[in-house]
């Protein structure tokens, strides 16, 4: 006859336990001693769950909180021989959980345990098993393929122009008659100017004209910035006070009859991290999370494209900095560090093999560095198989935030949504009716475009809440309030969340732009051009320009694909508000109302 366990409660491990830790444990020896499924045998564990919750609480961790558990785990197996049987009884309380707890969580938490468990290698361990991959081929192969690409080739060229030394300004960047000729050494057309030309394509704070890029600072023209930082921290470059020279690299780099392997690849990797990492702030936003998540997904399928279906928004905010992700990874293909898939259906990018080492290097800095700046949260993938790159624990719960996960079938799940809409064209591609492929692709792009502004089409509670938004917002902008206008954009989430009184910015956006097309039509579309623009930020501001020249013919809203692929996510957002806001100022002349008058009778539901 087996001997029962002793009770928790009566080991010396227990007596500091709180009254609920002593509870749970006894519930957890009833059930171990119960359970025909154990994973450990409990006739063996004789005092040892007291010494689990012990060890776990002195550790600073409440074995009661679901998102500790893979803590716990990692604790547990830090401890060596000395946790023998501790892990598996861990397990089986986990188990225990999961049976016995309300707590949606443990399913979770069950799911982190067992990739911890089984070792599953991970993001981290795959981007170093390619940097091991490539630190065992031919560096001769890796140092003349790091030769062609611009951002080694054009140092040299660089170096030569600079000479001695040149003059910078007080930020460390180069003068604004100098970034022409600095640009070109990276094979980049790009102009200084104080004032940014008033035709051309606004992105950001830069407008492209004629093919040429004019900026305002050196830091704006982005591949350049990028170049120009690593090549300060690799020490090609120096700063004093007021010029810069080649640093202590430059003369070895110049003398070698091809450009040092060792550098070369930290220059092409500091150039992948510094274009992924962006200009995330000490504390970053939801709009800065989301960025970051599409850079780091859009460059994890350039390094795997076999491994990943494609790199899918997970939001309708991702949805926004798509076009600009894409842009940088057409950049990144101009200075020679990726190459588009042009037999792709979609806008894809692979990394030639032999820079994959440089490349996964920078990416993996990059996780590092952005990882820190994020908190920790538990909206964790959990829907992945063995051959999830995604699955690596540690790096899943630093980064759950930024959504750095696989998420296989988003093709799939989009054909899906777009089904009824496809068929309106008398398209059912499940039972194989479909046209010729020109046809069809014109369908799909029919039915992508009604997908998307249904999205941005709010009904009901949401357009109610939007137009508020709005009107606090054009309220703020017009009475010179612009921190509650800041304030309010802010509040706005990404994506709508469930029980919310804040509209999502699909819905913000929609519902300013449709609201200047309708007024167009009542006569102060004529005034939109000419109206003065309340102050936001120079690129809102500009960008709030471009809408209203749309929305004096009506067509801001239909023009909402061409103004997300045209400016940055945020940006939309910001000068839909300002938009709106120089709209009511131009119906509040046009029908000789005050201000609040205005803002009541067009920004009200009614």
């Amino acid at each position: 006859m087996s001997k029962r366990k002793k009770s928790p409660s009566g080991n010396p491990a227990n007596r500091g336990l709180s009254f609920v830790d002593r509870s749970i444990a006894r519930d957890f020896e009833r059930w171990l001693a119960a359970s025909e499924t154990s994973l450990t045998d409990p006739h063996t564990a004789d005092g040892a769950i007291g010494h689990l919750f012990d060890i776990t609480k002195r550790s600073g961790l409440d074995i009661l909180e679901p998102s500790d558990a893979a803590d716990i785990a990692d604790m547990l197996l830090d401890l060596g021989p000395n946790a023998e049987g501790m892990v598996d009884l861990f397990h089986d309380y986990v188990h225990f959980r999961l049976e016995t707890s309300r707590d949606p969580r443990w399913p979770q938490a069950h799911d982190e345990l067992e990739d911890i468990l089984e070792g599953d290698p991970g993001v981290s361990a795959v981007l170093e098993a390619i940097i091991t991959d490539a630190e065992s081929r031919d560096p001769a192969v890796t140092a003349d393929a790091l030769a062609h690409t611009r951002v080694i080739a054009g140092v040299t060229k660089l170096l030569d122009w600079i000479g001695t030394s040149r003059p910078i300004t007080d930020t460390g960047a180069l003068r604004l008659s100098d970034i022409e000729p600095a640009a070109a050494t990276l094979g980049l057309r790009a102009a200084g100017t104080r004032t940014l030309p008033a035709t051309g394509d606004l992105r950001g704070q830069t407008v492209i004209a004629e093919g040429i890029t004019y900026v305002q600072s050196m830091w704006h023209l982005e591949p350049f910035a990028a170049w120009w930082r690593a090549l300060l921290d690799t020490d090609l470059l120096e700063l004093t006070a007021s010029r810069v020279r080649p640093g202590r690299a430059a003369q070895h780099w110049r003398t070698a009859s091809t450009p040092p392997r060792d550098t070369a690849s930290e220059v092409a990797a500091l150039v992948i991290s510094d274009t992924v990492l962006g200009d995330l702030p000490p504390d970053p936003s939801a709009w800065d999370a989301s960025l970051f998540r599409v850079r780091v997904t859009h460059a994890l399928a350039a390094l795997m494209p076999d491994a990943i279906d494609e790199p899918a928004p997970r939001t309708e905010i991702d949805e926004l900095f798509v076009p600009r992700v894409e842009r940088e990874w057409w950049m990144l293909a101009d200075l020679g560090l990726a190459e588009p898939l042009h037999n792709h259906p979609a806008t894809r990018f692979a990394v030639p093999e032999a820079l994959r080492g440089a490349v996964a290097t920078g990416l993996l800095s990059a996780l590092a560095e952005g990882a820190e700046l994020f908190e920790q949260t538990h909206d964790i993938d959990t829907n992945a198989d063995d051959s999830n790159p995604f699955a690596d624990p540690a790096l899943r719960a630093r980064m759950a935030e930024l959504g750095v996960v696989h998420k296989p079938g988003m093709a799939a799940e989009l054909m899906a949504e777009l089904a009824p809409l496809l068929a309106e064209d008398g398209i059912d591609l499940e039972n194989g009716i479909a046209p010729d492929l020109e046809t069809l692709n014109a369908a799909l792009a029919r039915a992508t475009e009604r997908r998307n502004l249904e999205r941005f089409t709010p009904i009901g509670d949401d357009r109610d809440r939007a137009l508020t938004v709005l009107r606090l917002t054009a309220d703020a902008l017009l009475t010179g309030n612009l921190d509650l206008a800041h304030a309010l954009i802010e509040s706005v989430p990404p994506e709508p969340e469930p029980g919310s009184t804040m509209p999502a910015v699909s819905h913000v956006i929609g519902a300013g732009l449709g609201a200047l097309d309708t007024w167009s039509q009542t006569g102060a579309g004529t005034r939109f051009p000419t109206t003065p623009m309340p102050r936001l930020s120079t690129p809102a501001d500009a960008a709030a320009a471009d809408i209203l020249r749309r929305a004096a013919h009506a067509s801001a809203f239909g023009s909402l694909s061409q103004l997300i692929g045209r400016y940055r996510g945020k940006l939309v957002l910001e000068a839909t508000t300002v938009a709106v806001a120089a709209g009511i100022q131009a119906l509040a002349d046009t029908e000789g109302t005050d201000l609040q008058t205005a803002l009541a009778r067009h920004l009200t539901a009614p």
